[in-house]
């Protein structure tokens, strides 16, 4: 290699030897070449990395959804069962049943409507 192999012991040292022929260049560019990741690799991680970040982002939205489908679920039992809270501040039993009755039909509609779209969407 001209004097430029790595190794100083190395018979490489000879001016006929170039640093394409001298096998410890060789060795080393080959190192370093496997060393890097592949395309496939990178290609991997990154899709990894978009999908990981299409998750996170679609996790918030479902939980967005998830906030809403309650406020819904509060406002519309709260105005078909409260009567004037205004008033007692408290709730009477009829208006507490009222609630439970509402809330309940609400998320079992809201579990029967998820559970009907996951069939359809598995089709």
């Amino acid at each position: 290699c001209g004097g430029r192999c790595v190794l100083q012991h190395c018979h490489c040292r000879s001016s006929t030897v170039t640093a394409a022929t001298c096998v410890h260049r060789q060795r080393a560019v080959r190192d370093r070449f496997l060393s890097q990741p592949s395309h496939a690799q990178v290609s991997r991680r990154l899709m990894s990395e978009g999908l990981a970040s299409r998750m996170l982002a679609m996790k918030a939205i479902e939980q967005k959804k998830a906030l809403i489908r309650i406020n819904e679920c509060v406002d519309r039992c709260f105005n078909e069962c409260i009567e004037d809270f205004g008033i007692t501040r408290q709730l009477r039993p009829r208006e507490e049943q009222c609630i439970h009755n509402c809330t309940f039909k609400f998320l079992e509609m809201s579990t029967i409507v998820g559970q009907v779209f996951a069939e359809q969407s598995g089709m």
